[in-house]
């Protein structure tokens, strides 16, 4: 089975039931270290604490690189433990004459980008070098501390980088053979220095944007043969790390499959997340964006229908990815709702109550609000039409349209083609009121030309590919794949 990393989200943690990756870490199959990892998000407060060390797990305080995950070694002198752990963002601290080593990275990588493009000429060994160099400089090398309490680390990401330490030498263990003779995870014969199989990740939050920084630092540090997917789950960085920390941003080529959830409602200027505009994705990369309505923390936890569906798409992604090989959960059980007409109607069930998503910043608490930062509208919620082929008020997403394709292929043939006449549609339009009645009920209110009487005798169908919007891929194939 595929090795899997989960990283929980800022101040949550794997005891925290209820929460998407909390969940899932508790119904994957095998032994942690050898079939999974589980990263406690910075700020949290796992479970094993002790009265005198309630603190004693939580992500920066232990040695990333022990198992049993032991506390660091102390300075007996200074009487604090080492202090090599922390991120530095919004402060600056640690740049050098105002510039951080990732705007150089990314300064001098855009100048050699545009020369590039200007001279249809490749970058020389010598540009190619230094381009190395200077993203060495934003990987991986960033010193802080680690001795501050769970408030610190849930604002700054104290621990973030032990994280990350952690799962790169959990994954040269697990999925490098061993140069002595012991092969994969100790055991079989030696064998050339390649991966075993690709890794699948998944994180919400800063967790989320953990998967990617971990792809990025694998490529540094173990070489391009590891192969991984990612399901990111509303990737916020946090502060203003997202722009200014190279890592956050590049999905390396050793990323085959990315999914990003978007929460489209949430306004806090401090949760700004890694959309299609602050990413770069390499062009082998199969990538999937997929914004749903509601506030940072609706598609992790609680019973909404946003979060019921994360839930569904999160199960498959793992248990599909990779083909050959992909994550196994306890009982060959994954947590899929596996019944395209369920997903669609739960779809619908959102578009009808689009209305109450959008109210949910306003009913957030003071507290919640000040932690938000300023108010703010994301990217993705004024150009969200730009994220699905359909029209934007009769679906969601591009998983959204996929869903009607599983369940009613000839409607969704009629609404977005010409090549399916309106009689041989029609057939599914009605199959549709009775399977999927919330559906029907959508169509009648965002689809012009769309009309059905109360009995289901009189129909008028709108004109065929009434419902598409725009003819570049969304990545509706990608979608088709986890339904």
């Amino acid at each position: 089975m595929a090795f899997t990393v989960l990283n929980c989200g800022t101040s949550y943690h794997r005891g925290k039931k209820g929460e998407l990756i909390a969940d899932l870490g508790e119904l994957m199959d095998g032994e942690e270290y050898k079939h999974f990892l589980i990263n406690d998000g910075p700020g949290s407060n796992p479970p094993g604490g002790t009265f005198f060390k309630p603190g004693k797990y939580q992500p920066g305080r232990y040695d990333p690189f022990t198992k049993q995950r032991a506390p660091k070694q102390s300075d007996l002198l200074r009487r604090k433990e080492k202090t090599w752990s922390k991120t530095p963002m919004k402060t600056l601290e640690n740049f050098v004459s105002g510039r951080s080593p990732t705007d150089t990275a990314r300064r001098v990588e855009q100048e050699w980008l545009a020369k590039r493009a200007k001279t249809a000429e490749a970058l020389s060994e010598h540009e190619q070098d230094q381009l190395k160099k200077a993203k060495a400089k934003a990987v991986g090398k960033q010193p802080g501390d680690s001795h501050r309490g769970p408030a610190w680390g849930g604002v700054h990401g104290d621990g973030w980088d032990d994280n990350i330490r952690r799962t790169i030498a959990t994954l040269g263990e697990a999925c490098l053979p061993d140069p002595h003779g012991t092969g994969y995870g100790g055991t079989g014969p030696a064998r050339e220095i390649t991966a075993r199989a690709t890794v699948n990740m998944i994180g919400w939050s800063r967790g989320a944007v953990t998967c990617i920084r971990i792809a990025n630092w694998a490529e540094e540090f173990l070489g391009g043969g590891i192969k991984f997917n990612i399901f990111a789950v509303d990737p916020v960085a946090g502060l203003d790390a997202g722009v200014k920390l190279w890592d956050t941003q590049n999905v390396p080529g050793n990323v085959l499959n990315l999914v990003v959830i978007l929460a489209l409602d949430d306004k806090g200027s401090n949760f700004r997340p890694q959309d299609r505009d602050r990413l770069w994705i390499k062009p082998g990369t199969r990538r999937l964006f997929l914004p749903f309505p509601g506030l940072h923390g609706t598609a992790v936890e609680g019973g909404d229908r946003v979060a019921q569906l994360v839930r569904h798409l999160a199960a498959k992604f793992l248990s599909t990815f990779p083909r050959d090989d992909p994550s196994k959960f306890k009982n060959n059980n994954p947590p899929t709702i596996d019944v395209p007409c369920w997903q669609l109607e739960m779809y619908a069930g959102i578009q009808l109550e689009r209305d109450r998503y959008l109210g949910m910043w306003d009913q957030k608490s003071l507290k919640g609000k000040l932690v938000g930062g300023s108010r703010k509208d994301r990217k993705v919620f004024v150009h969200a039409q730009d994220y699905v082929s359909g029209d934007i008020d009769l679906f969601v997403n591009e998983h959204h349209r996929a869903c009607l394709a599983k369940a009613y292929p000839l409607a969704e043939q009629y609404l977005f083609t010409q090549h399916v006449d309106a009689g041989r549609a029609l057939e599914d339009f009605k199959k549709m009121r009775t399977g999927a009645p919330k559906t029907t009920e959508l169509m009648q209110k965002a689809l012009p030309g769309f009309s059905v009487d109360a009995t289901g005798t009189n129909w008028t169908l709108p004109h065929p590919g009434a419902a598409r919007s725009a003819d570049l891929d969304r990545g509706a194939a990608f979608a088709r794949e986890l339904v």
